[in-house]
């Protein structure tokens, strides 16, 4: 378990620097944060589901049991990166508020992803 945390970690800091960095500068450009914040996440879902499916969880689940499994999880995802920002506003720098989203996000993925995306959990090895 130890492993698979520190393997989601791996991944994921990659995905939340690319989240992080990519919706700060879209801020920084002009862009609404609650506007920036989805596009960026929808962007990198892709490559971070086939670097949790293969990396870190290492399923044998075919994608179209686990991918549409994680999709529903980045939804989730998907909407607390808008509904955050929009409730939070600009009473913290950009920066923080990303920071503060994916925290929160990725504590709730990890928890779902291990037990129900890539779990043995539902006829998913």
């Amino acid at each position: 378990m130890l492993q698979r945390l520190a393997a989601f970690g791996v991944v994921g800091a990659g995905a939340t620097a690319a989240y992080v960095s990519g919706s700060t500068v879209l801020v920084y450009l002009g862009v609404k944060a609650w506007v920036a914040g989805p596009v960026v996440y929808a962007a990198i879902v892709p490559l971070a589901y086939l670097g949790q499916r293969n990396v870190v969880f290492r399923s044998r689940a075919s994608h179209a049991v686990a991918f549409w499994r994680y999709v529903v999880v980045q939804v989730g995802g998907l909407t607390l990166s808008f509904v955050i920002p929009w409730l939070v506003g600009d009473r913290v720098p950009p920066v923080v508020l990303f920071l503060s989203v994916a925290t929160v996000v990725s504590l709730a993925s990890f928890i779902l992803m291990s037990r129900w995306t890539f779990g043995h959990r539902n006829g998913v090895p």
